[in-house]
């Protein structure tokens, strides 16, 4: 595995998805981010099993491969290093990672990809676009209300109600209430949305910009 890229790219991607990767796991893996090189396209996954995440990034492929890399280190090289080009050069037997600049070589030890656990893919339920300003409105509005009970799941997430009227989001905590409404949907549907993974979410958003809003139903068992 073989790419070429900007170090500055390389760590603004990074800085996108390392805030879903836990400091410590039971898993060691997930302190891992995941890279998958197919061409000039570097998908790069992060993931604590209840939050996952994913990016492409733009690179100059020499070799596809796929290794998983130690993120604090990887992100810790990256932000010592000024705006350079990087050549980062993988060994898929060893899973040595090398990144290379004209000044200096750095080694960091990666693991098989194997290991990482599957994200799992879905085929969405409902698709709407939203403002993010919007979005975020919703979530900070509510999230602060959610329970952090695990002995009770169903209130450790937000309660979204499509209908004709809005879109309203519901969290609700020691017996108070709060809810925000916006934009109308065509849909009449509820959705259980884990608070944790949509602050997370709109953390790496831009405003002024429209997102699309996916939601999928998973059902017990």
């Amino acid at each position: 595995m073989k790419f070429t890229v900007s170090s500055a790219d390389f760590q603004h991607g990074l800085a996108k998805i390392s805030g879903v990767v836990p400091s410590k796991s039971t898993l060691p893996i997930l302190e891992n981010i995941l890279f998958d090189l197919k061409k000039n396209s570097l998908r790069a996954v992060a993931t604590d099993l209840e939050v996952s995440v994913s990016i492409i990034i733009d690179v100059k492929g020499t070799e596809d491969g796929t290794v998983t890399i130690p993120a604090r280190r990887l992100l810790d090289t990256l932000r010592s290093l000024p705006d350079v080009q990087l050549v980062v050069s993988v060994d898929q037997a060893s899973h040595k990672v090398k990144l290379i600049t004209e000044t200096g070589e750095y080694t960091i030890m990666g693991e098989s990809s194997d290991e990482f656990p599957a994200v799992p893919q879905f085929k969405a339920d409902h698709q709407n676009q939203i403002d993010i300003s919007l979005l975020k409105k919703i979530i900070g509005a509510t999230a602060f209300a959610v329970s952090t009970d695990e002995l009770r799941p169903a209130m450790t997430g937000m309660l979204l109600q499509l209908s004709e009227k809005a879109l309203r989001a519901v969290a609700t905590i020691g017996g108070s209430t709060w809810s925000t409404s916006v934009f109308p949907s065509s849909e009449q549907k509820a959705y259980l949305l884990p608070v944790k993974a949509s602050v997370r979410k709109a953390e790496g958003l831009v405003e002024g910009k429209l997102v699309d809003l996916t939601l999928k139903i998973r059902r017990a068992g």
